[in-house]
């Protein structure tokens, strides 16, 4: 063996992954010590026992549309079944060549794999458990929603008859706002099931339609109050970069302003300015209600999925404003005058004007 030899060799066998080469029928020629550990051999006993690829690789007519596709072009990073010598099953992730003669001829096949099984497996039992997650919170949704219906249409019609004994009217009236808060908690978790199952793909989205779609549901969820929205833009002055979950995020700011205004009537108005950044655009959510003291402004800006006191709608919020790549400050509508109500300013980045 000459040094040119012995030098790929060396290479060949310290390479990080598992390296083969095949003839046209599928016989092992060479290979190195990581490819035949996948199977369970050593390079010597996978080439003295005259070894192929109908013997490591599982399943024989995914074999022969892999070489016959090789023919034609590289394959690269596809996934196939192994096996290995005491016939157990596995996944390797393999790429794969022809390989040519001194004359240009075709002799056989080469390429490299790695052993994915355990990663396969961990990823299809992940796939697996949040399947099973999305079926239970599905099913607990739908039965806690029909029990606290069962529970809020009798007190309801207690609370509506004229000679219902005045003294027990408020806690009943409490029992019933307790019934609405779970409901629109079960809302929330499966908001932010959306949320955290979605991707990353954004697109454009109208930035008016977007409020106004939010706006309608919030005032849906609050029948016995009115909110006075005033969007101070038109329909087609303001596109910004999210994707559809963008209506739940405002749905989720309008509900916390229609939840802690104590008058029937709740103000909000929206405006949009130009960033200091011209790529971002801010848009102000202004309301009339008692303010956000400044200790908690900090705290809500902070919420994620763990921490204290985190109310489902802002962790729904700030996951979607990371997401987006934007960001969420709180101010006072008035400066220095908090129980004049907040100005929540959401800023996003400004999609193309469609």
């Amino acid at each position: 063996m000459n040094t040119l030899d012995k030098d790929y060799l060396a290479l060949f066998n310290d390479f990080p992954d598992g390296l083969f080469r095949i003839d046209l029928d599928g016989k092992y020629i060479l290979v190195n010590a990581l490819y035949a550990e996948i199977f369970g051999y050593t390079p010597d006993e996978m080439l003295a026992n005259g070894l192929d690829i109908w013997q490591t690789w599982a399943i024989e007519d995914e074999i022969r549309l892999l070489l016959s596709e090789a023919m034609r072009r590289d394959i690269k990073g596809i996934v196939v079944r192994s096996r290995d010598r005491n016939g157990i099953l596995g996944h390797i992730e393999l790429s794969i060549s022809v390989s040519t003669g001194t004359d240009d001829e075709i002799i056989g096949y080469e390429g490299w794999a790695r052993d994915i099984t355990r990663r396969y497996e961990a990823m299809n039992a992940e796939v697996e458990a949040r399947r099973n997650a999305e079926f239970l919170v599905d099913l607990m949704a739908h039965d806690l929603n029909n029990i606290h219906q069962g529970m809020q249409m009798p007190l309801e019609v207690m609370l509506g008859d004229s000679d219902f004994p005045e003294k027990y009217r408020r806690p009943l009236e409490l029992s019933v706002a307790q019934l609405h808060y779970a409901t629109d908690l079960i809302k929330n978790v499966k908001r932010l099931q959306r949320v955290l199952d979605g991707g990353k793909n954004l697109s454009t989205k109208n930035l008016y339609k977007e409020l106004m779609d939010a706006a309608a549901t919030a005032q849906r969820a609050y029948p016995a109050k009115v909110l006075d929205f005033n969007l101070m833009f038109g329909p087609d002055e303001h596109w910004v970069l999210a994707d559809n979950l963008l209506v739940d995020l405002f749905f989720n700011l309008f509900h916390n302003s229609l939840k802690h205004d104590r008058k029937t009537n709740v103000r909000i108005e929206v405006k949009a300015m130009q960033n200091a950044d011209a790529s971002f655009i801010d848009i102000h959510l202004v309301d009339h209600g008692p303010g956000v003291p400044d200790v908690e402004k900090k705290r809500i800006l902070q919420r994620r999925m763990g921490a204290k006191g985190s109310g489902v709608g802002l962790v729904i919020v700030n996951y979607l404003l990371d997401k987006y790549g934007g960001s969420i400050k709180i101010v006072d509508r008035v400066p220095g005058e908090r129980q004049m109500g907040s100005d929540f300013v959401v800023t996003l980045r400004k999609g193309d004007v469609m």
